[in-house]
């Protein structure tokens, strides 16, 4: 992760797709699976049943009041909610509830695991990764001077903590009612909305005091790619995995780069190790 923070100091990063059958390329942006699934759920909610007619049957409600109730809750909200197909399962269920806090749960977990990564990762100075820096968001000791705390990623794992527990909330509730009839409703519905609004304000804080200002220590993660001895791993189709093997366990011993030890025991020519060795090789598209 910090690698390629070093090598793109960008916004936005793009990614090549394969070549369609007219040789063509595309360009994207990254997507998670999960933004995908939140964007197709997004396209049509089923709501639960809002209609005042008896357990889902229609009885006392008629069908012109119902269409025209979704109706207007479309053009006040603009998002496109759809009329639940069956109104006596929507009766009797709160399953939609539970789909929606199951998404939100897992945005959650997805925030709190990045939170998770930035921490580590601008750990330090001297005594932790330190491969990028976090912006100061607050003094971080009044007894230690300089001492900067990753406040805002605390922040967002603490928020996820809460939807996660809102999400097992919302759940029981969901499966505590009684035939045509749920009496914790308002606690799913508190829960819900609540989770929203922390996640919303939560993101919008991620970004504007945290994720825009971070800047990678270029010099220590190069450092890091160089002698990391994983890129022993492209000498393996030139020379077998036991000799790389041996490779990297000696590049560690004596504290050096897989590429010096590759000269110094000259398995590939100048040339060759360079090429086969350069980290910035291994975040390239390969055909």
């Amino acid at each position: 992760m910090a690698i390629i923070l070093c090598m793109f100091q960008k916004k936005e990063v793009n990614i090549f797709l394969r070549k369609n059958k007219k040789g063509e390329r595309k360009l994207i942006k990254p997507k998670s699976l999960l933004l995908t699934r939140i964007d197709e759920k997004g396209e049509n909610h089923d709501m639960p049943r809002i209609e005042k007619d008896f357990f889902g049957t229609g009885v006392n409600a008629s069908l012109k009041y119902m269409f025209k109730v979704i109706e207007l809750l479309r053009d006040f909200t603009k998002i496109g909610l759809a009329r639940s197909d069956y109104l006596m399962d929507a009766t009797q269920n709160a399953d939609v509830f539970v789909e929606c806090s199951g998404l939100l749960k897992a945005l959650a977990v997805n925030l709190s695991k990045i939170a998770n990564d930035l921490r580590l990762l601008s750990s330090g100075p001297n005594t932790g990764l330190n491969e990028i820096n976090l912006p100061a968001a607050q003094a971080g000791s009044s007894i230690m001077p300089g001492k900067v705390n990753p406040v805002i990623p605390e922040l967002i794992n603490t928020i996820s903590f809460q939807v996660m527990s809102n999400d097992v909330a919302i759940t029981l509730a969901a499966q505590a009612g009684q035939l045509e009839l749920n009496a914790f409703l308002p606690l799913i519905a508190n829960n819900l909305l609540e989770s929203l609004k922390i996640l919303k304000n939560g993101i919008r804080i991620f970004r504007k005091q945290c994720i825009d200002g971070i800047t990678a220590n270029k010099e220590r993660c190069l450092e890091f790619a160089k002698k990391t001895p994983s890129i022993a791993a492209a000498l393996i189709d030139k020379i077998g995995y036991d000799k790389a093997s041996e490779i990297a366990k000696k590049a560690i011993a004596e504290n050096k780069e897989i590429i010096e030890v590759v000269k110094e025991l000259k398995i590939l020519n100048e040339n060759e190790a360079e090429a086969l060795l350069n980290p910035f090789e291994f975040v390239k598209f390969k055909e």
